[in-house]
């Protein structure tokens, strides 16, 4: 599918208010640049987290404090009163529905 119709397709999703997009594929850098271009043509902006890293906001140095944890950054989230798209990068597929996490991203 070409990135077009993937980013025409993403924008729909969001603008219907889908709290929670999952995109699995083997070619990260691809997401990454969906996830770019959904941001920008959106107008809102795009955190991405990494266990290592935390919620680190695009373009920006530094990370959200103790947002590391999983759990911390959707804590911080769902507190925030600035509409943003998260990209979380590396929860292992198959997360277990029954965590506090995956409750978390169903709220």
């Amino acid at each position: 599918m070409a990135l077009r119709d993937t980013l025409s397709d993403a924008i729909l999703m969001v603008r219907a208010r889908h709290g929670l997009l999952v995109a699995e594929s083997a070619d990260e850098p691809r997401i990454a640049t969906l996830l770019e271009h959904l941001a920008d043509r959106l107008a809102i902006p795009l955190f991405r987290w990494t266990r290592s890293g935390g919620l680190v906001r695009s373009g920006m140095a530094g990370s959200v404090y103790g947002s590391e944890r999983p759990g911390n950054a959707l804590d911080h989230i769902a507190s925030s009163d600035v509409p943003a798209l998260y990209h979380f990068h590396g929860v292992p597929a198959g997360t277990d529905p029954g965590t506090l996490q995956a409750s978390q991203f169903r709220d």
